[in-house]
């Protein structure tokens, strides 16, 4: 019996642990910030699309996407996301909450189904080619 309290008493304290940690509140914009301190030698003007895919963390897998490929709403929006958020220059791109805003807008007051089309044309890194010392 001492022993069964014994492993109950451990199980409690390390799930009290586990459930006690501290997780960073924005652990997306961390990553960016952390890939790109790893990039901080690589001149930005050398990715030619101004769109490095390893900036994000990547949900939706876009690198690997075929071009003929289905996917419903919610992909797209987390697909637009990864984009928008891996851009160096993102200013342009209206936000993803204005982007189901004005989706919303088609669908609740006119009925209409709206159609969405990305074509952005983005770079990432292949881990493969990458050499080791």
């Amino acid at each position: 019996m001492r022993k069964v309290s014994l492993a109950i008493t451990i199980a409690i304290i390390g799930f009290t642990k586990i459930w006690s940690q501290n997780y960073p509140s924005n652990i997306a914009s961390e990553h960016t910030s952390y890939v790109d301190s790893m990039l901080s030698g690589i001149d930005k003007r050398t990715i030619p699309t101004g769109i490095l895919y390893d900036r994000v963390i990547s949900l939706t897998g876009l690198q690997h996407l075929k071009a003929n490929a289905t996917i419903n709403r919610a992909f797209f929006y987390q697909a637009y996301r990864e984009i928008r958020n891996a851009a160096y220059e993102n200013s342009a791109m209206i936000t993803t909450d204005s982007l189901k805003a004005i989706a919303d807008v088609y669908i609740y007051r006119d009925k209409v189904v709206p159609i969405g089309l990305m074509g952005y044309r983005f770079n990432y890194i292949d881990t493969l080619s990458l050499k080791k010392d």
